[in-house]
């Protein structure tokens, strides 16, 4: 069976401008990857949280290379922990998503804590393989003397 990377980044979209919205950088390792794996025509789904009306919830971007925009809560700029808030509903929807490649055996790769939490369920589920991308500039907020902003459970 032919092996296809699921990619849950909830937190960043991979086609968007860095520092657009609330965009800082954090989708430039999204983009990259994405990037790569189309290069060497690596099958892959990513699924990122749709946030504006304007675009797609779906695209092809290759043989067996999908783009997948899910709706979770309000679409608009939202603060990246609102996620929590909405984990059931993004389970619910990567699980419409995943019965349409049952050809193939998905790896998992998360991106932010949020998406971990949720990719972490799904590679049980499948007994399956598990990557987590820890994407954080949380040292350098300490550094420039911000608070503590990690909740309890990241």
């Amino acid at each position: 069976m032919k092996r296809m990377i699921i990619i849950i980044d909830l937190h960043c979209d991979a086609t968007m401008p860095l520092g657009a919205y609330e965009f800082g950088g954090g989708n430039k390792y999204s983009r990259s990857l994405i990037n790569l794996l189309l290069k060497y025509q690596i099958p892959f789904i990513y699924i990122t949280r749709k946030k504006f009306t304007e675009l797609e919830e779906f695209c092809i971007l290759g043989k067996h290379q999908y783009f997948y925009r899910i709706k979770l809560g309000a679409l608009g700029i939202s603060d990246k922990d609102f996620i929590q808030n909405y984990k059931q509903d993004a389970i619910t929807e990567i699980e419409r998503i995943l019965p349409n490649f049952s050809d193939f055996y998905p790896i998992f790769h998360s991106i932010y804590w949020s998406s971990g939490e949720i990719a972490l369920y799904f590679a049980s589920k499948y007994h399956s393989y598990f990557v987590h991308t820890v994407s954080s500039n949380a040292k350098r907020k300490i550094l420039q003397g911000a608070i503590d902003d990690n909740p309890n459970n990241r």
